[in-house]
């Protein structure tokens, strides 16, 4: 084998090293996010992790130093539920762009159930990580942000008010719909907030 054939297959091999440590990250996340929602966060072990994934336990402290260390990457992993949020909600039409806060949201709930629950989980033991709250508290006052400005721009008297209700429906439907899931009329409530939000002014 000459040299150039040495250098041509070395930077492929880095490559694919690079691939496969990547996706077994990812396999990690996504089982301990099954695990996680599904048996809860105390309930949970390494251990159990590793089996689920086909891996040895040692592997996974390569990735991840602690179970809290691995519920951190987590819980930032998150934001992935996000991506494109801003730029598939954006209209110059605030009721357009409320519509298409709704069609994200709803679309959200119905595809991340797995996600949803550990976030649930979570709030009930927000005050054992710290990093869990104050990342809360950022996600909140982004979003009531935004509420805020498209409801002013509607011509709500109350905006910031009526972001805050907006803030505490969404929580509870999130939550009414993990628990009662199938029998949930999320499609009525879906319908309903869209008539209330975007198809009339404010009075």
């Amino acid at each position: 084998m000459t040299d150039r054939s040495v250098k041509t297959m070395c930077p492929r091999k880095k490559i694919d090293n690079d691939l496969i440590k990547e996706q077994r990250r990812k396999d990690i996340l996504s089982v301990s996010l099954r695990l996680f929602a599904n048996r809860g966060y105390e309930s949970t072990s390494i251990s159990q992790i590793a089996k689920e994934a086909g891996i040895s336990k040692g592997l996974i402290y390569t990735y991840f130093e602690s179970k809290e260390t691995l519920l951190k990457s987590l819980v930032f992993d998150l934001n992935s539920m996000e991506d494109g949020f801003l730029e598939a909600i954006q209209d110059v039409d605030p009721y357009k762009m409320m519509f298409n806060i709704f069609q994200f949201y709803f679309d959200m709930l119905i595809e991340n159930k797995d996600k949803l629950r550990l976030i649930t989980a979570l709030t009930f033991q927000i005050e054992k990580f710290e990093f869990i709250q104050d990342f809360a508290s950022q996600k909140m006052e982004a979003y009531l942000t935004l509420f805020e400005s498209i409801l002013t721009k509607m011509g709500y008297e109350k905006p910031k008010e009526e972001a805050m209700i907006l803030g505490v429906l969404f929580d509870g439907i999130a939550m009414q719909f993990l628990v009662i899931h199938n029998d949930y009329p999320i499609k009525e409530i879906k319908a309903f907030l869209i008539n209330k939000y975007c198809n009339k002014k404010a009075e």
